[in-house]
């Protein structure tokens, strides 16, 4: 006597092939939405015949024609493993016949391939064959690629300024024609970078400053005058890299291979997925790191300008105009008569988001 089969498995089975039918019919009409086209799913028709029952069309697509009349074309989806074969089309063709709907308005969309045989049957009955691309082998899950986006900052480092004045004293610090504090020489550098003075190009740029003509060599005596001032400034490309996730599904043309309708769905968290910092003195190295980041898709932002500069100064190394956090460590030693600070002293500028912290508004009150 044969082995009766647990009725709890068979129903299991029946709402696990139930939910992949679902998933390619959802996939499928999603794709051929594109592009304003009417869509329906899961249609019950009555037969051609006028006599008989109703025959379900997993899509539908309904092509306004002139006149007030419509084409319509159906489309059968299956998710299977295994290959389509013959009888899967021909099942198709006579839905279609019964239904009244010609063949060649016939769609069929299938996860796997097709066998020759269902190829041929296809091919006779003018029926189109597309396959669904995008889905793992349990016929349920998106396949995740990796999906890369880079942003290349532009960073201007200054590595050197000078200032020629009528002073022997003479140094980076200006001020006004009364003795007012007026500025310096890392306020002229921003300002040249800010408006477009500095080349956004990457390398050493050799620039002149703009000096206001108000503006005197702050000195121990009487304010001298300044004749030029001008500052070496290196160009770096600082790349921030998220790798995030990526899912693409598309309905191809099962004898040509190609692709009739895609899409790409793509997400970056940067609190969960990989974070990638690199920084690049050519436009050779940095054009050589992105073509190195290779996902489904790389979206580039290019040569956008870092809202500060970074500085190497007698102070240490900080981004200017200052923080908050820098200015007021800054304030506070010149009010205690303390050193602002040493070369080898690290503010704030080697900690790469920082650049982005707003500068400090009691800066511009106290130095402008």
């Amino acid at each position: 006597m044969p082995k009766k089969q647990p009725i709890r498995s068979t129903i299991k089975d029946k709402g696990l092939n139930t939910r992949k039918g679902r998933m390619v019919e959802q996939l499928a009409a999603r794709l051929l939405r594109i592009g304003g086209i009417d869509v329906e799913t899961r249609v019950m028709l009555p037969p051609a015949g006028g006599t008989g029952g109703r025959r379900e069309i997993d899509i539908l697509i309904r092509i306004r024609l002139p006149g007030g009349n419509e084409a319509l074309y159906a489309v059968e989806c299956k998710n299977e493993k295994k290959p389509i074969e013959a009888e899967y089309i021909d099942a198709f063709y006579g839905k279609l016949t019964y239904l009244g709907i010609p063949a060649e308005n016939g769609i069929f969309v299938s996860r796997s391939t097709y066998r020759r045989g269902a190829v041929e049957r296809a091919a006779a009955a003018s029926v189109r064959l597309l396959r669904l691309t995008g889905l793992k082998d349990d016929g349920l899950t998106a396949m995740v690629l990796e999906a890369i986006q880079s942003v290349v900052y532009l960073l201007a480092d200054i590595e050197e300024m000078t200032v020629s004045t009528s002073s022997n004293d003479g140094g980076p610090l200006f001020c006004t024609e009364d003795g007012s504090y007026a500025g310096n020489l890392m306020d002229l550098v921003h300002r040249a970078w800010a408006q477009g003075g500095i080349p956004r190009v990457l390398g050493q740029h050799e620039v002149v400053l703009a000096v206001p003509p108000h503006w005197r060599s702050r000195t121990a005596g009487e304010p001298a005058e300044v004749f030029e001032a001008s500052a070496k400034v290196k160009v770096i490309g600082v790349v921030y890299t998220v790798v995030g996730e990526a899912t693409t599904h598309t309905l191809t043309d099962h004898g040509t291979g190609v692709v009739q309708r895609g899409e790409i769905q793509a997400r970056w968290d940067e609190t969960k997925h990989r974070i990638v910092l690199a920084s690049f003195g050519s436009s050779d190295e940095l054009e050589r790191h992105l073509q190195g980041l290779r996902g489904l898709i790389h979206v580039v932002a290019r040569n956008v300008p870092m809202p500060r500069i970074n500085v190497r100064s007698d102070w240490g190394r900080l981004y200017w105009p200052p923080s908050d956090q820098v200015l007021s460590t800054i304030v506070n030693r010149f009010d205690q008569g303390l050193p602002i600070g040493q070369p080898q002293d690290d503010f704030e500028g080697t900690v790469f988001d920082r650049v982005f912290d707003p500068v400090a508004a009691a800066y511009v009150a106290r130095f402008h």
